[in-house]
């Protein structure tokens, strides 16, 4: 509700919205009144609201809302390496405070040629650096010159808003490296996570070359840096990509490894067995080995959820209660939430939390009714029951996160239960345990021939990847959903988790709604980026890009979100009379490169898209400088007449715009 609003709210809103609030808090010291479900539904509603405010008026003070507006070509920058990520093919570098520090001149408008000075920022730069640069140590207090660009806007109409995270995240700007990195002080002698994980990339690296040593790099310590982009294609059309990111699943098997071990390890020792509870005392150890592979791993917000879920389970077993409860999965929403709002719009929350919310209330049910051809205790009903749970849980986890898939990646697969039933068995019997089992010897130099058998196991996940993502069905591609299904889908899916009896068929219905703008919205026509130096134009299934070079990141966000496969990409040429046209329904589009070219093309397009100010009362005009302005731009074909939107509409009411 706080984020569909078309701005922050203003004063007597929040003033209106807090007293509702406080009138709460009184009216929950009656026991009737806070036990019904709509109160503390909208209890919780009011507090989400006002939380989320709370965190934007907090990143909003004036010392941190310092950001990049434009581009800036030689900027000198100071600043303390907080973090080193290899998520492109150059390594990135998050600097940030303390003693952060921004100087540059202006070369634009009135002020130009004026030194600028900004000192000791709160913000935070995501730099990409030469292939060839030495990298920093974390903590290290660096300097160099860079080339530092505005964050991106969003691509589509109903795309990811890069702005909004990244103002929330505390990101001023992103930019590339002009120079190494110059060191002013070193980063304290003291051992931490960031320098152990990467010690840990640097000994996987030794002993596993190519796609194995990239995907152990990023099962250990969350770094997909080396993973190209065609192998996380693959295996995302097979329906395995979530393998390749630190996840409940990881950090479940961890846990569940080291719990399953320690707890042998103290029934070996008769003193402490007949004297303390081994079940209590290894779930303790557990949760702390789970924490430190959590801090190991980067933290992601799925493993966030999976470790606030095993705590809660783990302080069940300690408690003699139920490990198994609904309430763990919602405890862990709310805090996630409390912590960073932000989180509600990711991927990684959506995919994860109803993953486990549905895998939850199915196994509840199966655990009961389930039934066996074997009969008794035997090796043979252990594993025909297993790969019958196995069967289970990947056709429910799938099924309940093919609405998220859709709405996120606008694509789905239909071949991702076998791909699973095969990875997982390979995951939880092979790659994890020798994953566990080798950083374990990592202290010792024992590891090499660990990791190498672990290095085979990850070899045949590949291949089962690289099958299953040829198989025919394995990609279906759907157009962009807008922001009001993502609504529906998520509270068509409490309704399902939460309620019993006919109530689950209203959280149905909401889900099959949410699917009901494919069949009537009217998807843009043609597409400009800032800056205009690229456009796309959608021509039925195919779409036509200016661009000589493609996929590039934006043309591969259009033809995602109007469901068009890359292959149908096409480079949008000049014509005979060396002009770049293009002829539809509403007339002809003209893109121009140069102001003499913009002025030639005018008498002869309705639609003119042009680099430079150009003079043409005849068409419809947009500039570089627009798209600067007001971000990118969509233009609608419409009952034979342009419709122009922007992502950034003037006057601008969130911050981050």
């Amino acid at each position: 509700m706080y984020f569909m609003h078309p701005g922050p709210p203003v004063f007597w809103q929040i003033l209106i919205i807090g007293g509702i609030f406080g009138v709460f808090l009184m009216l929950g010291c009656f026991s009737p009144i806070r036990g019904s479900f709509f109160f503390k539904a909208l209890f919780l509603i009011l507090l989400g609201f006002l939380v989320t405010e709370g965190h934007r008026y907090l990143k909003n003070t004036p010392r941190k809302a310092w950001r990049v507006l434009r581009p800036i070509f030689n900027a000198s920058v100071t600043g303390t390496v907080q973090e080193i990520a290899f998520q492109t093919s150059r390594p990135t570098v998050i600097l940030g405070p303390p003693a952060f520090t921004v100087s540059f001149e202006t070369k634009q408008g009135i002020k130009q040629g004026q030194k600028r000075h900004f000192k000791n920022l709160r913000q935070s730069l995501r730099v990409i650096l030469k292939k060839d640069d030495p990298l920093p140590a974390i903590g290290d207090l660096v300097s160099s010159r860079f080339f530092l660009m505005p964050i991106q806007s969003k691509l589509t109409p109903y795309g990811f808003d890069f702005e909004r995270y990244a103002y929330f995240k505390g990101l001023g700007g992103s930019g590339y490296a002009l120079e190494p990195f110059r060191l002013i002080k070193p980063a304290p002698q003291n051992t931490t996570i960031e320098n152990l994980r990467r010690s840990v990339g640097r000994r996987i690296h030794r002993y596993l070359q190519g796609h194995e040593a990239a995907v152990a790099a990023a099962l250990f310590i969350g770094d997909r840096s080396a993973i190209p982009r065609g192998l996380r294609d693959t295996f995302v059309d097979a329906g395995i990509a979530h393998v390749l990111a630190i996840s409940g699943l990881h950090l479940t098997l961890v846990t569940g490894l080291f719990f399953f071990i320690l707890r042998r390890l103290f029934c070996l020792i008769p003193a402490f067995a007949l004297s303390h509870d081994t079940k209590k005392g290894a779930a303790g150890f557990a949760l702390l080995g789970g924490f430190f592979y959590l801090l190991l791993s980067g933290a992601s917000i799925s493993t966030q959820r999976a470790f606030i879920m095993m705590a809660f389970m783990m302080g069940a077993l300690w408690l003699d209660r139920g490990a198994f409860s609904k309430r763990t999965v919602m405890v862990a929403a709310f805090i996630i939430l409390l912590v960073q709002p932000i989180a509600l719009f990711m991927p990684s929350f959506h995919l994860s939390f109803f993953a486990v919310i549905a895998l939850i209330s199915v196994y509840a049910y199966w655990r009961q009714t389930h039934v066996s051809f074997f009969g008794g205790n035997s090796l043979w009903r252990r594993f025909f029951v297993y790969i019958q749970g196995l069967l289970l849980a990947s056709f429910t986890a799938s099924l309940a996160t093919i609405p998220f898939t859709i709405y996120h990646f606008h694509k789905f697969t239909l071949q991702s239960v076998v791909a699973n039933l095969l990875v997982i068995p390979l995951m939880s019997f092979w790659i994890m345990p020798l994953a566990l089992l080798a950083f374990l010897l990592m202290p010792f130099g024992l590891e090499g021939g660990v990791l190498k058998a672990m290095g085979q196991g990850i070899s045949h996940m590949i291949l089962v990847g690289q099958k299953v993502a040829t198989w025919p069905g394995a990609v279906i591609q759907v157009p962009e959903l807008p922001g009001l299904s993502l609504a529906l889908m998520l509270i068509g899916s409490f309704f399902i988790y939460i309620f019993q009896g006919w109530h689950k068929g209203i959280g149905f219905l909401l889900i099959a709604l949410s699917f009901c703008p494919v069949l009537w919205q009217n998807p843009p026509t043609v597409f400009i980026n800032e800056g205009a130096n690229t456009v796309g134009i959608r021509e039925k299934y195919t779409l036509w890009v200016t661009n000589k070079k493609i996929p590039t990141f934006a043309t591969r966000v259009w033809s995602e979100s109007l469901g068009i496969p890359l292959e149908n990409l096409r480079p949008w040429a000049k014509k005979d009379d060396d002009f770049m046209t293009f002829k539809t329904p509403c007339g002809v589009v003209g893109y121009a490169k140069t102001q003499e070219e913009g002025q030639k093309l005018c008498p002869l397009v309705n639609l003119l898209i042009s680099r430079r100010l150009v003079a043409c009362p005849s068409a419809l005009i947009v500039t570089a400088r627009d798209t600067w302005r007001q971000g990118a731009y969509f233009i609608y074909c419409k009952e034979n007449h342009w419709t122009i939107k922007s992502v950034k509409p003037f006057p601008y009411r969130w911050p981050w715009e």
